[in-house]
């Protein structure tokens, strides 16, 4: 069984709704899968963003209140704006939290940064709806080591947004 299948699944529930107009449910537009980049460049900020230690690396891939809202629309009597700011802060929090356990991982196990660099990544594609979202293992070569860093990411409107780290324990022992 896929390691990530929990999650990938609760990314399906939280994601499988349409927008509302006029009481129809609308599928969202979305960039066609089959022409959208691999997320290269997200996986490579990801990579200098650990290494350098530079959390601003990310910023453009943050999660944004507009794209909460397009991937869980309201529900009926539902406050919107206490919905998304429910759902985004502790996104952002988790986010900063596991950013945080790496770098602290990387001093406490002595990791010396000169020898630590990008590798390559491992996109998890299961050929579903595009905004799901889906797991990127960010591949980190460790002085010969492979430190394997999963994260959840999704393309919405052609850009790639940054869900959570997975997994920011014991990568580096």
């Amino acid at each position: 069984m896929n390691r990530y299948a929990p999650v990938i699944a609760l990314c399906l529930l939280i994601s499988a709704c349409g927008s509302k107009k006029d009481g129809i449910l609308e599928e969202p537009s979305v960039t066609s899968y089959e022409n959208s980049n691999e997320p290269k460049q997200l996986a490579e900020d990801f990579a200098n963003a650990i290494i350098q230690n530079d959390e601003s690396l990310l910023e453009p891939y943050q999660v944004t209140e507009s794209i909460v809202r397009f991937m869980v629309p309201p529900k009926p009597g539902q406050d919107t704006e206490l919905a998304v700011h429910e759902m985004l802060e502790p996104m952002k929090m988790r986010l900063k939290d596991n950013l945080m356990n790496i770098q602290s991982q990387i001093d406490v196990n002595e990791v010396d940064r000169a020898k630590l660099s990008y590798k390559e990544y491992i996109y998890h594609d299961e050929g579903q709806n595009p905004q799901i979202p889906k797991v990127l293992e960010v591949v980190l070569d460790n002085d010969g080591s492979d430190v394997n860093i999963p994260i959840t990411i999704t393309e919405i409107h052609g850009k790639w947004y940054l869900f959570e780290i997975l997994n920011s324990m014991g990568l580096f022992d």
